[in-house]
């Protein structure tokens, strides 16, 4: 008897001396998996069920084995007396297969392989599956199907930063490829709305105004890679730097900085008059904290020791708003380092934009794929690390939610 194929086995039998109708007396057979099969079957000499006395059988493929079993002795059908039968698990070997097929179908692509988290993992019964893994302009790769007919379309239309695996703040100049952001730790798919910065000078912090003798020396390295965040030294306690924006809508914004500790603790105030009081942060050698943590004051870690802070407000559409940044209010007085100033009508910080003497926008991301001609019954996302209810209604065309986008199962 001889199996030969290219599709599914789920099983791999070797039996020898079997008294059985699965494994009869004096047979042989081997199964040899590397594939998949889905059962072709062969026989001479058959006067058993399965196998006959005298009988060959083997079975040679390049797929995958979802089963191992070992069973010695066993008094049963599966497994008769004197029975030896070895049912080896290669579902890796598909596994590895998918892996290899998708990474030359990128670079066959023209498309960047950002990382494989997660790869080796995939569950492949699934009909399309989206990981942070790879993308091009326009385009963001689904490991499944192999075919790339499951690829998301992407539209953006501006340029946008990311985190970087390396922790470097890049800025992504195709104005339609979408960003795989390490922001976590770990690769999500950063998908957000439209913000502008109404900062006009972000980094440039001799453009704004000051109060008192604060000290600002410049060419420091920054979270960006580059040589172009500030030293804030502050001689008095009232040292402060200013912007100030006129008059803004009435609505919800967050403001941020990025900040890293130099030499000594500090004891910093991040002020916005349409908050109201004080919004008081430590810098230490440990790390960043909101003095007085509350909802409207966040920390984020963004490696390399810096650290992003940002407040929230409401402004009443009718007072002048300005961002201040105060230097030390301890003792003795130490300096820190600042970069990348932010304030955007949001209820939340989103990636930096630059700006240099004026406002500056990052355009909303899109990314959608085309399923009509596809058979679903479900769809799961994955969103900060939590698996969301899957989506039983399926639309003819699915666009990924925003958020920090961990999978796509599609089935």
């Amino acid at each position: 008897m001889a199996i030969t194929n290219t599709g599914i086995v789920e099983r791999t039998i070797t039996g020898v001396n079997d008294g059985s109708e699965l494994f009869p007396d004096n047979t042989t057979s081997t199964a040899t998996n590397t594939g998949i099969v889905e059962r072709s079957v062969t026989g001479v000499n058959e006067s058993e069920l399965w196998l006959d006395s005298e009988s060959t059988s083997s079975v040679t493929n390049t797929g995958i084995v979802e089963r191992s079993i070992t069973g010695v002795n066993e008094s049963d059908p599966m497994f008769p007396n004197n029975t030896i039968s070895n049912i080896i698990n290669l579902a890796g070997n598909l596994i590895a297969a998918l892996i290899e097929a998708f990474k030359t179908r990128i670079s066959t692509d023209s498309g960047t392989l950002d990382n494989e988290v997660g790869l080796d993992a995939i569950d492949d019964t699934a009909y399309l599956t989206m990981l942070p893994n790879a993308y091009k302009e326009g385009t963001l790769y689904s490991i499944l199907p192999e075919d790339g007919t499951g690829d998301f379309d992407v539209v953006r239309g501006s340029s946008a930063t990311r985190l970087n695996a390396g922790g470097i703040i890049e800025t992504i100049t195709g104005a339609n490829t979408p960003r795989i952001d390490y922001t976590s730790g770990s690769p999500v798919l950063l998908i957000e709305p439209q913000s502008t910065n109404l900062a006009t000078f972000s980094e440039d912090f001799t453009s704004w105004g000051k109060s008192g003798s604060p000290v600002l020396s410049n060419n420091q390295p920054s979270p960006d890679g580059e040589n172009n965040a500030y030293l804030f030294e502050n001689p008095s306690s009232g040292d402060r730097l200013q912007e100030s924006l006129g008059i803004l809508p009435a609505g919800t914004y967050a403001q941020s900085i990025f900040v890293k500790y130099k030499d000594g603790d500090v004891r910093m105030n991040f002020k916005n008059n349409s908050f109201g009081g004080s919004n008081v942060f430590l810098i230490t050698s440990s790390g960043v904290v909101a003095e007085t943590p509350n909802a409207n004051r966040h920390v984020e870690n963004y490696g390399n020791g810096w650290f992003r802070i940002s407040i929230t407000y409401t402004a009443n559409g009718t007072s002048g708003t300005f961002i201040q940044l105060f230097g030390d209010l301890g003792t003795p007085k130490d300096g820190f380092y600042i970069f990348g100033a932010q304030l955007e009508e949001q209820a939340h910080t989103t990636s930096y934009i630059s700006t240099s003497g004026a406002i500056a926008t990052r355009l909303e991301d899109t990314i959608s794929v085309d399923l009509t001609s596809f058979s679903l019954s479900s769809i799961t996302e994955t969103i900060d690390g939590v698996e969301q209810t899957p989506i039983t209604s399926i639309p003819s065309t699915y666009t990924i939610p925003q958020g920090n986008i961990n999978k796509i199962v599609m089935i």
